[in-house]
């Protein structure tokens, strides 16, 4: 997926929405974690969260994640607080003929401070990151019971075999601009 598409046109969208209101980290953060996170990226579980939230549709136009073939988008945005929050969330298959996966993205987009959703992050999946750099921050995991287990380099497949194999992104998008990301892998 090309988040830096989405992410400038969401940016723009958000722009135009006025000023930033106290507390859009933690909005940013429990608008993803009800619609992304507690959904497990699940699409018609995250369109149903968001029909549920008053989400409305949006014409945001993204480029989605090379080599999937996408065969469920929707674009949303929601008002919360005095801030504009963008979703983005795709449906698909990757691999060839006999030997596929599937893949769920989920994404909330905001201006919001990156340290914070980081930390926001690591306290809700309860493990520190995979990956970081300055303006990214990765986790890999697997749901496990009511919360997340990490998943080792060398566990992918058999994670996306079980109950999938999530990888959640905080991304310092530049503006001020942070996006939470979520890719469900499973076989």
């Amino acid at each position: 997926m090309n988040l830096k598409t989405f992410s400038l046109a969401a940016a723009a969208m958000i722009a135009s929405a006025g000023p930033v209101m106290a507390g859009p980290s933690e909005d940013a953060f429990d608008a993803f974690r009800t619609v992304c996170g507690a959904t497990a990226g699940e699409y018609p579980a995250v369109i149903a969260a968001a029909d549920g939230a008053g989400w409305q549709n949006t014409q945001i136009v993204t480029d989605t994640m090379k080599g999937v073939s996408i065969t469920d988008k929707q674009a949303r945005h929601k008002p919360v607080n005095g801030e504009t929050l963008a979703l983005f969330a795709t449906r698909g298959v990757a691999g060839k003929p006999g030997d596929t996966i599937n893949v769920s993205t989920c994404t909330i987009s905001s201006k919001a401070d990156f340290a914070t959703l980081v930390s926001l992050t690591q306290k809700w999946l309860g493990m520190p990151a995979h990956d970081t750099t300055a303006t990214k921050v990765g986790f890999r995991y697997t749901p496990a019971g009511a919360g997340a287990a990490a998943v080792a380099d060398n566990a992918t497949s058999a994670a996306a075999a079980g109950a999938g194999y999530m990888m959640m992104s905080v991304n310092s998008v530049g503006g001020g601009q942070v996006t939470l990301d979520l890719v469900k892998l499973k076989k």
